[in-house]
């Protein structure tokens, strides 16, 4: 990469597959998010999946392996830019944080609205809509995408839980590039595959929220929900002197329903919900 003069490297280390990254505020992260084997209520890793040897073998950066990566990647003018999916794609932290809140006892410590409800999708999405923007276990699916049907692949932007999560991650995350001798700059959220109909449609917390803002579009509350979540994010990264990426389409206020006024991608702009200067895409 320095040699052709490339100089950033996002590192994506969560997803539906795994959690590759040690944050020792949430050891569950990498004690369950990293490993695989055959237990079927995922109490203790996450199930095999895709072929994998279901030998239970965690597999993530240590603390240790980041900072080296960093360091040797900085030396070489090269931006490490971490990437932590926040909105779907994000099975293993969900699983994993759900394990850590039943087996501490906690109350409300979950990434996902735990009265999730099923959700109909709606006739005018065809079967490549519901692979992409569904969690594939709700009413409809393309059965040809098994490995998808997960109702918990999308972390839920009304819950407190979620800011506090995402602010201890980019916390020790931004340490670590410190440790390292190279500040975090960048911080990739993803933003793809978010679960259509997964938030307002179907959280009775998301319901609430919109309740609790007196949310004057009445045509979209999803994207009323995507503008107030991605609002919410940047001015936590702010808060830390980070910037954020991620999918240009997470970044972009448009109406997932189809009707008479959608057209193209509407910008996320004042009418919509302020953007932050630090959300880069």
């Amino acid at each position: 990469m320095a040699f052709y003069k490339m100089n950033k490297l996002k590192l994506c280390m969560s997803g539906n597959e795994g959690w590759r990254i040690e944050i020792p505020d949430y050891p569950e992260l990498t004690q369950i998010g990293s490993r695989r084997c055959h237990d079927e209520d995922e109490k203790t890793c996450l199930f095999s999946q895709y072929g994998s040897d279901p030998n239970g073998q965690p597999q993530f950066f240590t603390a240790t392996d980041y900072q080296e990566i960093v360091k040797y990647a900085g030396d070489k003018f090269i931006e490490i830019i971490p990437c932590i999916n926040m909105a779907g794609q994000a099975r293993a932290a969900i699983v994993a944080m759900e394990a850590r809140r039943i087996a501490r006892n906690l109350v409300n410590a979950t990434l996902q609205d735990p009265n999730l409800a099923d959700y109909a999708a709606p006739d005018h999405l065809s079967p490549n809509h519901l692979f992409h923007y569904h969690d594939a276990n709700l009413a409809r699916f393309d059965p040809r995408f098994v490995p998808c049907r997960y109702k918990n692949t999308g972390i839920n932007p009304c819950l407190q839980f979620t800011y506090d999560f995402f602010e201890t991650v980019v916390q020790r995350l931004k340490r670590y590039h410190q440790q390292a001798g190279y500040d975090l700059k960048t911080f990739d959220i993803g933003g793809d595959d978010t679960t259509y109909g997964a938030w307002y449609a179907s959280s009775p917390a998301c319901q609430a929220k919109i309740i609790r803002e007196n949310s004057t579009d009445e045509i979209d509350k999803e994207m009323h929900l995507k503008v107030s979540y991605t609002t919410e994010i940047a001015r936590l990264a702010n808060k830390h002197d980070i910037d954020i990426s991620g999918i240009d389409d997470y970044f972009t206020a448009f109406p997932s329903r189809i009707d008479s006024r959608t057209g193209p991608s509407v910008p996320f702009n004042t009418t919509r919900g302020k953007k932050l200067p630090t959300c880069n895409t």
